[in-house]
């Protein structure tokens, strides 16, 4: 490795600001020709950013070192010069990056909602970045070939400093010029302007071998935990102790989320309230990678301009067979045969087209939910009805058949690029059954509903509880329990 100054470091004064925020220009004290400052612009991708790293400033340098055969290389321009220096990106630049973003095949929900990249296959590499830029790029060459950029993904359960990358090496591999004898990964990032994260030693970070890594304050390491897609109830699982709740988030995002991990809360609530939970509760709950929210009916994903966007593919898949007025007929039917002392349709905001949600008191429960099923099924209206709650009164929730907390776990699965193995549900009571029963592992918190021990019990009996941990310690203390218990967690 050599600097492209040769014989002195190309080293920063100072991170004084100049107007807007944006740092120094990094030549004042270098002794390197015009022709390196015209290298270095030609490197950058032009993101404004207010933000600089911690290891940037332990440093104090912006160094840029490269092999003494290869160079990475940034999109040039119409005519081969470099993208526009203005502070956002240029149109060279934003045309450029799609080709080479199509390594990492970032997550699309709803046309425009995305995250971040699934986890590394075992041909594949996956890099967490810890930093405080929003866009970081990532400038890499795969085992020795050409120089390419990528744009870093942000993880929103890493609480906005986790971003990542997932690249095929193996296919890199097959069509690249490169060496045998090369790493699997040689990389720098930038936040696109003019800030440089480079290895301690000033040159390139350099990764030998395909798996999941994490770069944190100029730290490279791999990842010693496996990767766990977590899907988990909200009230009384993950929240209900706030002391719990925090300890489980500052596990998830010092250690879970850079080893690969990503998070879905699995709820009964409508966007609306849960949007409130987080206000509420928003200095110790971790926001989730994914939402699926009104019993399996709706899924949302941050966007790039951090609004919840509704997955409407998901939801487009939901109205085979379904009726809601038929549905509402048929709990009015028996709503007028138990009376409304007994019975009641939930407010509005927790019901949608896909979700009819009635109140039921307990004594008369079981023929409420036999005349409904009974109603229905005449009517030939493809469904399914939820049971959950504790105390006098339980929810009666009707959805389509093809919804449901099991069907939209599986899902979200599919589309975080997650095997069975790797995921893990988590809940407290009888809404939770039917994402407990799947293929994946499951956990039920030491505070849960009777209903929900019981049947733990059945499916011990049965010989099929071999997946299924059943917690001592209650809520999220739970839940850190059984991902100890699974592998997941020290």
């Amino acid at each position: 490795m050599r600097d492209i100054c040769s014989s002195r470091l190309w080293r920063r004064p100072s991170w004084q600001s100049r107007p807007g925020g944006l740092p120094a220009a990094p030549l004042t004290n270098c002794a390197a020709p015009p022709a390196l400052y015209s290298l270095y612009s030609m490197l950058a991708l032009g993101i404004t950013h207010n933000s600089v790293p911690l290891a940037a400033r332990k440093r104090g340098c912006a160094l840029y070192a490269v092999s003494s055969k290869r160079q990475p290389q940034t999109p040039q321009g119409a005519e081969g010069g470099p993208p526009a220096l203005n502070g956002t990106r240029s149109s060279q630049a934003e045309a450029a990056l799609p080709a080479q973003q199509q390594q990492q095949q970032s997550l699309e929900l709803g046309g425009a909602a995305a995250a971040a990249p699934p986890p590394a296959q075992e041909t594949g590499l996956q890099l967490h970045y810890r930093t405080s830029w929003e866009r970081p790029v990532l400038h890499h060459s795969i085992n020795g070939g050409e120089w390419q950029v990528v744009e870093m993904q942000q993880v929103v359960s890493g609480n906005g400093w986790w971003k990542a990358a997932s690249l095929d090496t193996a296919a890199s591999s097959a069509g690249s010029n490169g060496s045998a004898s090369a790493p699997q990964l040689e990389f720098v990032v930038t936040d696109g302007y003019d800030h440089w994260d480079k290895a301690p030693d000033g040159g390139n970070y350099v990764i030998q071998q395909a798996g999941r890594w994490q770069l944190a304050e100029g730290e490279l390491a791999q990842a010693e935990r496996p990767p766990v897609l977590l899907v988990s109830d909200l009230d009384d699982t993950m929240i209900g102790d706030d002391a719990a709740t925090a300890a489980f988030t500052r596990w998830w995002q010092e250690e879970a989320v850079p080893a690969g991990g990503r998070l879905v809360f699995n709820t009964g609530r409508a966007l609306d309230l849960f949007q409130a939970l987080l206000v509420e509760k928003g200095d110790v709950l971790a926001q989730p990678d994914m939402l699926i929210s009104a019993i399996g009916t709706r899924i949302y994903a941050k966007n790039r301009r951090g609004a919840w966007e509704e997955d409407e593919g998901y939801t487009a898949s939901l109205g085979a067979g379904w009726q809601l007025e038929g549905v509402r007929e048929a709990c009015y039917r028996v709503l007028a045969n138990v009376g409304k002392d007994a019975m009641h349709f939930r407010p509005p905001n927790e019901m949608s087209e896909h979700k009819v949600t009635c109140g039921v008191r307990v004594d008369v429960l079981e023929g409420v939910v036999a005349s409904i099923s009974a109603d229905l099924a005449a009517s030939g209206v493809a469904h399914r009805l939820v049971v959950s709650g504790s105390g006098g009164w339980r929810f009666v929730d009707l959805v389509p058949r093809q919804a449901g907390k099991l069907q939209a776990l599986e899902y979200a699965r599919r589309r975080l690029g997650f095997a069975p193995e790797h995921t893990v549900a988590a809940g407290d009571s009888g809404n939770d059954i039917d994402m407990l029963e799947g293929e994946h592992k499951s956990i039920i918190v030491g505070n849960a509903h009777p209903e929900l021990f019981a049947w733990a019990d059945a499916r011990r009996a049965a010989g099929t509880a071999d997946e299924l941990h059943v917690a001592q310690a209650h809520r999220a203390q739970g839940i850190l329990e059984g991902l100890q218990r699974w592998g997941f967690k020290a």
